[in-house]
């Protein structure tokens, strides 16, 4: 066929010419450049797969997915939700392909990964929350400056439930106080509005004076960044999250905490309390409710009390 004889003249690109035209693709449709890169390794790794040296990107079939499958499995021994993240990334790839008419059909479709050993940040408890938020005193009186700004990044990834990425890149210029709003850039450069409580707007009127000092004392032009190091400079987003997590396990509680669940926590807190996932779903920045899904924990009273609000056989006074 035409397609066929199409696909196997394509064989004069080679894999990392192929590789770079789906990723390109993949920036027009506004992709995450986190998203890109991922795709990029997981299609870099089939490359490196011992049963598939040599080979064609566009002679990949069924065989060698399964195959591939279970090399990351039990070779590599990866997790469920990475090895996902490898197999959508196939899929992207074929569909692109497909679309170009560089293979004649996606046998994807009917290949599955069982999510069995997935494990997701767990919600952290409301009263341990606060507990944590409240508590002003630093460990070490030398890191008071420190503990404030951990406290402000802590209350605004809880307030809107960001991302680490989100959190890092917010500026002055985001932050509207008087509204109680923040602007927030997300994945694929789609810009929504989170609110901020009471709570984290008294962190960050707090956090504002500190790093109005930070600025003066380090002697350099303002970075723009509502967090930064004492240098003066934006602080770097591994450093962030990495003091936001040793703000949540210095409780004691044995819980170890990240921006992450801060983010589950906001999730789950929200939706037991409205019962709304679509809300929840719009206030994550995600595109498909699926996403959202995977983020509440509903507690069992939750789960009754919607079911008994919402279905119409289940009220005791039927008329």
């Amino acid at each position: 066929s035409i397609i066929m004889s199409e696909n196997l003249s394509m064989h004069s690109m080679t894999n990392e010419e192929l590789i770079q035209e789906w990723l390109d693709s993949l920036k027009l449709e506004n992709k995450s450049d986190m998203t890109i890169n991922e795709y990029k390794k997981s299609l870099l790794l089939m490359l490196e797969m011992p049963f598939f040296k040599g080979k064609h990107l566009l002679e990949l079939d069924r065989d060698y997915i399964t195959s591939f499958r279970l090399h990351r499995i039990d070779v590599d021994i990866v997790s469920a939700r990475t090895l996902n993240k490898n197999l959508s990334a196939l899929k992207n790839f074929l569909n692109y392909c497909l679309r170009k008419e560089y293979i004649p059909e996606n046998f994807f479709s009917d290949i599955r990964v069982k999510f069995k050993n997935q494990s997701l940040p767990r919600p952290i408890a409301v009263n341990t929350l606060n507990e944590i938020l409240d508590n002003k005193t630093p460990l070490n009186p030398k890191y008071n400056n420190q503990k404030l700004r951990d406290l402000a990044a802590a209350e605004i990834a809880y307030s809107g439930g960001l991302r680490i990425s989100e959190l890092h890149a917010i500026k002055l210029s985001d932050i509207n106080l008087s509204a109680m709003q923040l602007k927030v850039l997300g994945k694929g450069n789609n810009e929504r509005i989170v609110f901020l409580g009471k709570k984290s707007l008294e962190a960050i009127s707090t956090w504002l004076l500190v790093r109005n000092r930070w600025i003066s004392k380090a002697g350099v032009e303002d970075c723009g960044y509502l967090f930064i190091a004492p240098s003066g400079k934006h602080i770097a987003k591994n450093h962030l999250g990495a003091c936001i997590t040793a703000l949540l396990k210095a409780h004691g509680s044995g819980h170890i905490g990240s921006t992450h669940a801060l983010r589950h926590s906001f999730a789950s807190h929200l939706y037991n309390k409205t019962k709304n996932i679509r809300a929840v779903q719009e206030m994550l920045g995600h595109k498909s409710l699926s996403s959202t899904q995977v983020y509440i924990l509903v507690d069992h009273e939750t789960l009754i009390s919607s079911y008994k609000d919402a279905h119409p056989r289940a009220r005791a006074n039927q008329d």
